[in-house]
């Protein structure tokens, strides 16, 4: 039930969302040290505002990289139709939501896969968090990814945790010890 339409479901618009968190934290305070992470989209969208924002001193992608994956729908058809039809858990619930996504998400999308020019631009430590038991983010694509960046970088593999890893307390709770145990470096 987020504000706005979902044509502004971009990477490009959450990049520009992270940046105006970071400008605002600064406009009122003064901070020695920016970390920025997320996890799945949120964690690829991470690397890219670290490669656009040198105020980041620290990036954590967990289970999130720009490593391009077939869509479930041929994109000729998903263009034809203007839209793909796409489902959603909703957070903290059993519940599911459907969206149309329009065509130009994956417009979008297609100027961050497989981009690593731009990710090789981060300076900042970066911590790369994959789970074994992952199916949706396999961990080859994660260790692809790790391989591309430049140093310094931290690679963590977290036993027996997939994708989902956040509807289960106990998983939350071994993953947040493995990204906080591996945050100096």
């Amino acid at each position: 039930d987020s504000q706005g339409d979902i044509s502004v479901y971009t990477n490009t618009q959450y990049i520009k969302d992270f940046q105006s968190v970071i400008d605002f934290m600064l406009a009122n305070n003064s901070y020695d040290e920016i970390l920025v992470g997320g996890h799945s989209r949120g964690g690829a969208v991470s690397l890219f505002v670290a490669a656009q924002d040198t105020r980041v001193t620290k990036v954590i992608s967990i289970m999130g990289t720009p490593i391009n994956r077939r869509c479930g729908e041929s994109l000729a058809q998903w263009q034809s139709q203007g839209f793909h039809v796409i489902s959603r858990d909703v957070p903290n619930s059993r519940e599911r939501k459907e969206f149309r996504l329009p065509y130009s998400h994956i417009e979008d999308k297609a100027k961050y896969d497989n981009n690593f020019v731009e990710l090789r631009k981060i300076k900042a430590p970066k911590l790369i968090v994959a789970g074994e038991a992952d199916t949706v983010v396999p961990l080859e694509n994660m260790q692809k990814l790790y391989q591309e960046l430049n140093e310094p970088k931290k690679f963590v593999l977290v036993p027996k945790v997939g994708q989902d890893y956040r509807h289960n307390e106990a998983e939350v709770a071994v993953v947040n010890k493995y990204i906080l145990d591996n945050l100096d470096f």
